[in-house]
């Protein structure tokens, strides 16, 4: 995590020094990956004792991770809240037949949000956590996670997303 904010930061502070202009105008924000059925709080019809696992997959839809046992399941929901862009360039020699270089990147407020249900042995849900975490992510210039998730978002850390952190363990 401090790796990539070191990154994050040396990335911005080259731009900027290297002729990078912020535009000045806001990205709006937007749902990051496809969940949009994880708010801020557990869903409202969800109770221990009652709700069963057959009931939060067809109400939230496949989970993100699961333990091997299928006895906890998490969902993963993430925003962007908006960012701004950077534009570079450097203009290449004339007569010395170099092209000119340029480039872009976005930085952006994410939040995420994890929701994590534990089952009893009947399969009703036991307990649940609800979490959240929001952080500064430039898409593109620091993903080093597989494209095509909600994984490629490094800001929260893989593990995170995946339910395997020593948090998502323990109720």
């Amino acid at each position: 995590m401090a790796r990539r904010s070191c990154h994050l930061a040396a990335a911005v502070l080259v731009a900027i020094g290297g002729g990078c202009v912020p535009l000045p105008i806001p990205v709006p924000a937007h749902q990051i990956g496809l969940r949009e059925n994880i708010g801020a709080r557990a869903p409202d019809w969800m109770q221990a004792g009652r709700t069963t696992r057959a009931d939060l997959i067809l109400g939230l839809g496949e989970p993100d991770f699961s333990d091997a046992a299928e006895q906890r399941l998490g969902w993963v929901a993430g925003r962007s809240m908006g960012g701004v862009p950077f534009i570079w360039g450097i203009a290449g020699a004339e007569g010395a037949g170099a092209a000119g270089v340029a480039g872009a990147f976005l930085i952006e407020r994410v939040d995420y949000v994890r929701l994590i249900v534990w089952f009893d042995r009947d399969g009703n849900v036991d307990r649940y956590r609800q979490e959240s975490r929001g952080c500064f992510e430039a898409p593109g210039l620091t993903d080093d996670l597989p494209s095509g998730s909600l994984g490629t978002h490094p800001c929260v850390g893989l593990s995170w997303i995946q339910g395997t952190d020593p948090d998502a363990a323990h109720p």
